[in-house]
C-alpha cells in the first residue's frame, strides 16, 4: 500500500511541478512579446481593438499563473507537510479554468474576425467565423459545467480528476478546442495561398509565403498542445498527467497571439518602408513617367499610384470596400488607404481615395 500510495503522489504532484515550471518559462516569453508590443505600437484610437486584446490577454494570463502558484503553494507547502493526501486546492482555483478558457476563446475569436475580414463576401467569411463562435459558446459551456464540478468536489484535485472522468465534460472542450484550431489554420491557409495566385508581385508573394509558413506553425503549436492534452486525459483519466499539460496549453495560446500580433506589425512596418522608397524614388527630379514627362511636372496621383506595386491586390479591394484599415484590426495584409495617401497625409491618419482600380497587383488610372 506504502508503495502505492508513492506512486499517486508523484502521479498527482509531479505534473503539477513541471506543468507550473513550463508555465513560467511561457508566461515570460508571452510577457517579453507583451513589452515588445506596446513599445512598438502607438496608443491611439487607430489601435484600440488590438491595444485591448492583448491587454485583457495579458491580464487573464498573469492572474492564471498567480492562481497556479497559489494553488500549488497550499498543496505543496500547508497541505502536503502536514499529511493531507486530498490535494485540495484554495477556493480561488475556481477562476483557474475560467481564465484560461477565455484566453483560448479570445484568441480564436481574434483570427475568426481575420477571417472574416479577409473573405467578407464569400461563404468561407460567413461560415466559418460562425463556426468557430458557436465552437467557442460550447467551450465556455464546458467550462461552466468543469467549474461545477471543481466547486462540487470540494476542489479536491483527486475527486476532480474523478468527477470530470465520470461527467465527461472535459471531452466536449478538448473536441471543440482542437477543431476550432484546426479550422482556423485551414481557412487562413487557403486564403492566403488565394491571395498568393492573384498577385504578381515577388514581394508580396514572399510575404505570402512567410504568413502561410507562421500560421501553420502558430496552428500547429495549438492543435498539437490540445490533441497532446487529449491524450494524456484519454490514457491516464485517474492522476493529474493531463493537468500538468492543461497549465500550458493556455501559455501556448497567448504566446502564439502575441507572436501572430506582432508578426504582423513587421510586416506592415516593412512595406510601409517600401511605399517610402517608392515615394522618395517618384519625387526624385531624374525620375520621369511611362509618358516621358518628368517626376516633378507629372500628378500627384501618379506618384501615389506607383506606390503600390508592392500590395497584395485580393485583401486591399476587400478591405476598400469595407472602409477598413487593416492595420486596425492587425490583418496580415498590406493597408490599402495608406498606400493611397501622400506622406503627409498618412502622418495625419486621413484616406484619400485615389479613384482607381486594381490590375495584376498595380493600381493604374483611367
Amino acid at each position: 500500500m506504502a508503495g502505492q500510495g508513492e506512486v499517486n503522489i508523484v502521479l498527482f504532484t509531479g505534473p503539477l511541478f513541471i506543468g507550473c515550471m513550463l508555465s513560467y518559462f511561457l508566461s515570460g516569453c508571452s510577457f517579453v512579446q507583451a513589452v515588445y508590443f506596446f513599445q512598438t505600437t502607438p496608443i491611439s484610437k487607430r489601435y484600440r481593438y488590438v491595444i485591448t486584446l492583448v491587454s485583457l490577454v495579458s491580464i487573464a494570463d498573469l492572474a492564471a499563473v498567480a492562481i497556479l502558484t497559489v494553488s500549488l503553494f497550499h498543496i505543496f507547502c500547508l497541505a502536503l507537510p502536514q499529511g493531507d493526501l486530498s490535494f485540495q486546492a484554495p477556493s480561488v482555483a475556481l477562476a483557474s479554468p475560467i481564465l484560461n478558457t477565455f484566453v483560448a476563446v479570445s484568441v480564436q475569436g481574434h483570427f475568426a474576425l481575420r477571417i472574416r475580414r479577409l473573405s467578407q463576401e464569400s461563404l468561407t467569411g460567413k461560415f466559418v467565423p460562425i463556426l468557430i463562435v458557436l465552437m467557442g459558446l460550447v467551450q465556455i459551456g464546458s467550462t461552466i459545467a468543469v467549474t461545477y464540478l471543481i466547486w462540487a468536489s470540494n476542489r479536491e484535485i483527486e475527486s476532480i480528476a474523478r468527477e470530470v472522468h465520470q461527467g465527461r465534460v472535459i471531452l466536449v472542450w478538448f473536441i471543440n478546442a482542437a477543431l476550432a484550431d484546426i479550422t482556423i489554420t485551414l481557412t487562413l491557409v487557403y486564403l492566403y495561398w488565394s491571395f498568393k495566385k492573384s498577385t504578381q508581385s515577388r514581394q508580396s508573394k514572399n510575404w505570402l509565403n512567410s504568413l502561410i509558413l507562421h500560421t501553420v506553425e502558430n496552428g500547429a503549436i495549438t492543435s498539437f498542445g490540445v490533441i497532446l492534452h487529449f491524450a494524456f486525459y484519454i490514457a491516464h483519466p485517474d492522476n493529474l498527467l493531463h493537468i500538468g499539460i492543461a497549465y500550458v496549453v493556455c501559455r501556448l495560446y497567448s504566446n502564439v497571439l502575441l507572436a501572430s500580433i506582432n508578426s504582423n506589425r513587421g510586416f506592415q512596418r516593412e512595406a510601409m518602408s517600401h511605399s517610402e522608397s517608392n515615394f522618395s524614388l517618384s519625387d526624385s527630379p531624374n525620375h520621369t513617367t511611362r509618358e516621358g514627362e518628368s517626376g516633378a511636372d507629372s500628378p500627384r496621383i501618379r506618384t501615389t499610384s506607383s506606390a503600390r506595386r508592392h500590395s497584395l491586390s485580393g485583401a486591399l479591394q476587400r478591405s476598400a470596400r469595407i472602409g477598413t484599415c487593416t492595420e486596425t484590426i492587425e490583418f496580415t495584409t498590406i493597408n490599402s488607404s495608406e498606400l493611397s495617401c501622400s506622406k503627409d497625409d498618412r502622418s495625419e491618419g486621413r484616406n484619400i481615395d485615389g479613384g482607381g482600380y486594381w490590375k495584376n497587383g498595380t493600381l493604374t488610372k483611367e
